[in-house]
């Protein structure tokens, strides 16, 4: 047997902040599939289509992919957050901010979702505290997951064309030496 008397429980426990779910582009992802079925490609209703995502495993609660990486042109990620309180969740906020793109937390809202769309390449963590009406913030939720560089912005491909620029100013080298050694001897033949 429990009771249950609302009118004593006070907003003095920080709340138990958790995120949800991450879309992209707008849209529900099927991460459980995703992670049983690995290189599946999906094309959403939007007429986006979404390949190469890689991930690790996904949460037990929730089914978040966990170690996300996509790829440069998957960037556009929703975050979707609940802060759960012992009464008054409407009266909940929160603030939020992208590490890695940010520099500053968002202004207190109530708003339980946060949008970005077009990420550069990089390393993120998205980080999301609740607090409750009575001022007591939860910790930080943090998030981390990557967006991957197009291969030509890849550090072997910078190899590749500093390789290729390397042997093209070696090849212009060597023909204007070979030039230079033709016109010596040709200049001693009219001498002779």
């Amino acid at each position: 047997l429990t009771a249950y008397h609302p009118p004593t429980v006070t907003d003095s426990v920080a709340p138990n902040i958790q995120m949800n779910r991450v879309e992209l582009f707008n849209e529900t992802i099927p991460w459980v599939r995703l992670n049983e079925q690995k290189d599946t490609t999906l094309l959403l209703s939007n007429g986006v289509t979404v390949s190469n995502v890689t991930f690790d495993d996904v949460s037990k609660w929730y089914g978040l992919p966990q170690n996300l990486s996509l790829p440069y042109d998957n960037n556009n990620l929703n975050f979707n957050f609940v802060g759960i309180t012992l009464s008054q969740a409407q009266k909940a906020k929160y603030q939020y901010q992208l590490v890695g793109l940010e520099k500053n937390r968002s202004t207190v809202t109530d708003r339980t979702s946060a949008s970005y769309g077009s990420l550069p390449p990089g390393t993120f963590t998205f980080k999301v505290k609740a607090m409750t009406g009575k001022g007591v913030w939860s910790p930080d939720f943090d998030y981390t997951f990557t967006i991957r560089p197009p291969w030509w912005k890849t550090w072997w491909a910078y190899l590749l064309y500093v390789a290729f620029i390397g042997g093209g100013l070696a090849l212009y080298r060597r023909n204007e030496m070979a030039q230079q050694e033709l016109e010596n001897k040709l200049a001693l033949e009219q001498y002779k």
